[in-house]
């Protein structure tokens, strides 16, 4: 009966899924899966829509939005997530319990869009909160839009956190997945990232 039920149990939630450890994907670059609680998730979701700001982009399925005024239990998360990339070689100085993004940049996509490679605006740390679709975030080099590069699949609730040497690096969503967003994170389909940082 006990083996049924742990075959059973293990072939609804592999290893793979249910033990997603923090990662160092890189030098100074960190992927925390499952930061988010399912009322953080939500409440970014909506928070997303509502909070003023300056349209930035509107390309084919992606927008963008530049939140200027981040709320401060944003700022909270944003900290909990960066003290999970730390002790880092590239910030050895930096105090998550201090640090404090004034930027928040929304990125909507709707089911199959993607995000170009580009280059984060601001100085120090990036946190990048995941909702919604999972898709695979793209942590390039610092000299070139080209190779070498790494994917990171991010699902909802993760967080990717990357700053110090990685700082320059060329970041983007070349692929996203349709339809795999989950019932309750609020968000129906497509996807949303919120990457917090701070401008000068």
């Amino acid at each position: 009966m006990g083996g049924t039920a742990t075959i059973q149990l293990e072939a609804l939630f592999p290893v793979d899924v249910v033990d997603r450890p923090v990662r160092r994907v890189g030098p100074d670059a960190t992927h925390v899966p499952d930061l988010l609680s399912l009322e953080d998730q939500r409440r970014l979701v909506a928070g997303s829509r509502a909070w003023p700001g300056q349209q930035i982009t509107a390309r084919g399925a992606t927008l963008r939005r530049h939140v200027s005024e981040v709320p401060d239990w944003v700022v909270d998360i944003a900290r909990t997530a960066l003290g999970h990339g730390l002790p880092s070689p590239g910030e050895p100085d930096l105090d998550p319990a201090t640090w404090t993004p004034n930027s928040a940049l929304v990125t909507h996509l709707e089911p199959g869009a993607f995000l170009r490679v580009h280059r984060q605006q601001g100085t120090g740390p990036v946190v990048i909160l995941s909702l919604g679709d999972s898709g695979e975030f793209r942590l390039g080099n610092t000299q070139a839009p080209t190779r070498p590069y790494r994917n990171v699949l991010l699902e909802s609730g993760d967080a990717f956190v990357y700053g110090g040497i990685a700082r320059a690096s060329f970041v983007g969503m070349p692929r996203t997945r349709p339809h795999t967003a989950p019932d309750w994170c609020g968000l129906t389909e497509g996807r949303i990232d919120i990457a917090l940082t701070t401008l000068a």
